[in-house]
């Protein structure tokens, strides 16, 4: 959960007194000094850590962003959502089996499809996985997730290697596979 607290601080917080605004992210303190401001309006906030800013951050998943921005599918903005997300080796599994290329991947007519399947609405950390739960995808499609003590296995087919990154609007856990819609 992300707690964020902003507070004004100056005396009495009146008009044209003096007055600095604090802002704190999960407890850390987020430094506003280099956002650009005009008549007491910041005019930009600075970038948070959205899913595909976490993916980039962590390495190891160039084409499950390469494959998100060929089909304009925004997980900038808008969540929480759950991302299961396949690493590069496992899009490099996937791109052998089926005699692509790269660029097939990314021209590939259901490519929408089955990236929207490995994306749940709302934030399914670990902790709330049970024995055996099916959630529904943004494809439309369920997929069926198992968590045995201290693994998590998607469809009986692919494993979670990383749970529980988190974002500002949402949760990551990082697969071994891509998922078979």
């Amino acid at each position: 959960m992300i707690v964020a607290i902003a507070q004004w601080d100056g005396p009495n917080c009146v008009a044209d007194a003096p007055y600095t605004l604090h802002v704190a992210i999960n407890g850390v303190d987020v430094d506003l000094s280099a956002v650009p401001a005009s008549q007491g309006k910041l005019a930009e906030l600075p970038q948070f850590q959205t899913i595909p800013y976490v993916l980039k951050d962590l390495g190891g998943h160039t084409k499950l962003l390469s494959a998100l921005e060929a089909t304009a599918i925004d997980l900038k903005t808008g969540g929480p959502y759950t991302l299961f997300a396949p690493t590069d080796a496992a899009f490099t599994t996937l791109q052998a089996s089926m005699g692509w290329t790269p660029n097939d991947l990314l021209t590939s007519p259901g490519l929408d499809s089955l990236l929207l399947y490995h994306v749940v609405e709302g934030i399914h950390d670990s902790g709330t996985l049970g024995d055996e739960q099916e959630f529904s995808t943004l494809s439309g499609q369920t997929m069926t997730v198992v968590a045995d003590h201290d693994e998590i296995i998607v469809n009986g087919e692919a494993y979670v290697v990383t749970s529980d990154i988190e974002s500002t609007n949402g949760v990551i856990h990082v697969l071994d596979t891509v998922l078979s819609p």
